[in-house]
């Protein structure tokens, strides 16, 4: 199961009440399965829905009444920048594909699965050419220090809770107050746009105009 198959997706009472939409996942000890999942109402608050309370999910996510007054699990990586050993810069994380042996997706100058065992995450993710340890007791491999300059591909800061929908195509053009075009149709989601969809409250719109697009 890929977490970006949940972002984006609106959220519904089996009535057909909307309750808002998905904007992240939060995932068990060694990305297995989804935790929980982290959504947002029509007025941009967080709420957090437990796995139990998903009664069916396809376009939508049909949910129970059921609400987690604080998220569990661990927060998803993707959005964060990867490593190798050495110090290259590999990409960003932009999905996770969750099972018993867990791959996240990098992609850089190309797309890339990496087991989760060969990865070390901290503020960024880190790739090694062999399994490593993880949650023990001893201290984790330092991350490599970021490069003093920028390199080619370098990829600015993304808003909090809506990397996932970075690389999206969009389905329907989304335009802001003046009625000039945030994005437009068939285009797919940067940085730049999500910056300007937030300022621009359109967060929702453009959220729910990638749904299809997985």
């Amino acid at each position: 199961m890929q977490t970006s198959s949940y972002i984006g997706k609106p959220v519904i009472s089996p009535g057909g009440d909307a309750y808002g939409y998905v904007t992240g996942v939060r995932l068990t000890r060694k990305f297995e399965k989804v935790s929980c999942i982290e959504c947002a109402d029509e007025n941009e608050e967080e709420f957090f829905l437990p796995l139990r309370a998903v009664l069916a999910c396809g376009d939508a996510i049909v949910a129970g009444k059921a609400r987690l007054t604080s998220p569990t699990g661990l927060p998803s990586p993707v959005g964060k920048k990867a490593y190798s050993a050495e110090g290259r810069a590999l990409g960003i994380i932009s999905d996770v594909i969750c099972g018993e042996k867990a791959l996240l997706v990098i992609e850089g100058e190309g797309r890339t699965e990496v087991p989760y065992d060969f990865v070390q995450m901290g503020e960024t993710v880190v790739v090694y050419d062999e399994p490593v340890k993880h949650h023990t007791a001893k201290r984790a491999p330092k991350s490599p220090s970021e490069p003093k300059s920028p390199p080619a591909r370098e990829v600015p800061p993304l808003p909090m809770n809506r990397t996932n929908l970075l690389g999206k195509k969009v389905r329907r053009s989304v335009y802001d107050d003046r009625g000039m075009p945030i994005a437009v149709a068939g285009e797919r989601i940067t940085p730049a746009i999500l910056s300007v969809a937030r300022r621009s409250g359109r967060l929702l719109e453009l959220a729910v105009n990638t749904i299809t697009q997985l």
